[in-house]
Parts: structure tokens; C-alpha cells; sequence
């Protein structure tokens, strides 16, 4: 559309596409992303031998699959600043310059500007997953407007998401998980219908609720990192000052919570006030440090 647009010199429809594009490509794939992203892994203490090598082996999946996903980001955005370069081409240069991993210019002085590059041409793609993709976002786009009109946050896990549709049945497993992700639920069940709708359960058990205030602190500790300008290869101990009912809490979440947060202890004493959240009935105090 890109290269039709501007060999027609149709600047706006040119340049609508990657607008849409950027939209995806940061909403979607990048956020979906940001774990995978993460350069650290957590190879444990052990001292026992085969689980020492189970751990080595699923951090070093966790190293490929971080690669490939910085892989094929570095490669999405060299072609995205090919196609803004007409358009946008100093944002286009800073993007093309700040994604290069050798910065040794060669010879032929190839790689030293996005403007000396050649025009990408389009490929074929594969439509059904395109389609399949489209679907998932159009079932996760209704489940979210039914969770926002019972009031209930995203945050909060429920149990069932019911898809009630003739054609919106989605088969790939890794789309379907997608889903799940997205919405926040625990199954997905495919009824057929005549017209296109989804349906929530939305009984809150006290196994849900429990999720759902782990992750309103989860989110509480993330953003704290966020606010010490810590990056995900930063690992911090965490000092955390709550009752009872707040420490079974943690304790119970605490394998995720160290994973997610980038947490290597977690103790209970005593902590400043600076820190301070509710969640329900339970107030949490932090300290965190590096």
C-alpha cells in the first residue's frame, strides 16, 4: 500500500498505513512482548545436579526466545524506517542509526544511513493467520467492553469467557492462549450462534479474588521499579511491611513475583511509609532496594 500509494503520488494513502501499523506494532506486539524482552535469568541455587541442568536448559530457551524477539524487533523497525524515511526522514535516520548493532561503517558505506538503503519489496503473507490474528483481537476488543460495563478491572481473573459465533471459532492454540492473556480468564469456550457476542462469568471466587489482589500489587511493585529507573537486568530485594493476611498473600505468589518483578528476596519487616498501598482490606508498605 506504501509503494502504491507513493508510486501514484498519493502521499495520504501513502502514509495511512504506517500510522496503522505503528499503532499494532506498539500496542500489540511490543507490549505482548515486554517479558520476553527481559536480558535476566534466574538460574536458582541449586545443589542438586539434574535440577541444576533443567534450570540451565530453560534459561537458555528463555535466552533464544529473548533474541529472537529482539531479533525480529531490530528487523521491523530497519523496514519501518525505510518506509517512513520519504515521509519522516530525520525520525527515520535516528531509528535506522539507533538500531544498528555494528557501527563500523564498511566499505561501501552501505549501512551508515537509512537513505542510502533500497526500497523493501513486498512479500507475500500468510492470510489465514492474518485472519486468525484479526478474530482473536476482535473477540478480546467485546471481552474487555463486557468486563469495563460490569465494572470489573482487568486485573481481576475470572473464570470463563464464553464466544458465541459462527465464524469466530479460533483453532491455533498459542491464539487461543492469546486470548485468555488478554481478557484475563481461565477458559475459553466456543458456542456457536446466530449472532456474534461473548459472555463473562463473573463470579468472583476467593481463589480469583486472591489472584486479582496479587496482581493489583504486582503492579504496585513494577511501577515502583519504574519510578527508581530500574531496567529489567536490575535485581532488587524486597522489604515488605503487611498482616498476616497480606503475607500469605505474597508468600503464596512469591516463585511469580520474583520472576516478574525481578525480586531475589523477599523479607518481612518493618518499612517506611513513602510506600504504602491498599488493596481491599490489606495495606502493603515497600522497600526496595538494589
Amino acid at each position: 500500500e506504501v509503494t502504491k500509494g507513493l508510486d501514484n503520488y498519493e502521499l495520504d494513502r501513502s502514509s495511512r498505513p504506517i500510522l496503522d501499523f505503528v499503532d499494532d506494532f506498539s500496542t500489540w506486539y511490543v507490549r505482548r512482548s515486554r517479558d520476553r524482552f527481559k536480558s535476566s535469568v534466574n538460574s536458582g541455587e541449586f545443589t542438586d545436579a539434574q535440577k541444576v541442568a533443567e534450570r540451565t536448559r530453560k534459561d537458555a530457551e528463555k535466552i533464544k526466545d529473548r533474541n529472537f524477539a529482539l531479533e525480529t524487533t531490530r528487523f521491523v523497525l530497519e523496514e519501518l524506517s525505510k518506509l517512513m524515511a520519504p515521509f519522516m526522514p530525520f525520525l527515520a535516520e535516528d531509528i535506522w542509526q539507533k538500531v544498528q548493532v555494528d557501527t563500523t561503517p564498511n566499505e561501501e558505506f552501505e549501512n551508515d544511513s537509512v537513505h542510502l538503503q533500497k526500497w523493501t519489496e513486498a512479500e507475500k503473507v500468510d492470510t489465514e493467520i492474518l485472519e486468525q490474528m484479526q478474530k482473536a483481537r476482535d473477540i478480546v476488543s467485546m471481552a474487555l467492553e463486557a468486563r469495563a460495563k460490569e465494572g470489573i478491572k482487568v486485573r481481576q481473573p475470572l473464570r470463563e469467557l464464553k464466544v458465541k459465533s459462527g465464524k469466530w471459532k479460533v483453532d491455533d492454540k498459542q491464539l487461543v492462549q492469546i486470548i485468555k492473556d488478554e481478557v484475563n480468564v481461565k477458559e475459553i469456550v466456543f458456542e456457536k450462534g446466530e449472532e456474534e457476542k461473548v459472555e463473562l462469568d463473573t463470579e468472583i471466587t476467593p481463589e480469583l479474588k486472591a489472584e486479582g489482589n496479587y496482581r493489583e500489587l504486582l503492579r504496585n511493585i513494577q511501577k515502583l521499579r519504574k519510578e527508581k529507573q530500574l531496567v529489567p537486568s536490575n535485581i532488587v530485594d524486597l522489604i515488605i511491611e503487611t498482616n498476616d493476611e497480606g503475607r500469605r498473600l505474597v508468600e503464596k505468589f512469591q516463585d511469580n513475583l520474583k520472576k516478574v518483578a525481578g525480586v531475589k528476596e523477599i523479607k518481612f519487616e518493618e518499612a517506611p511509609a513513602t510506600n504504602e498501598i491498599k488493596i481491599g482490606d490489606l495495606t502493603f508498605k515497600f522497600l526496595m532496594l538494589k
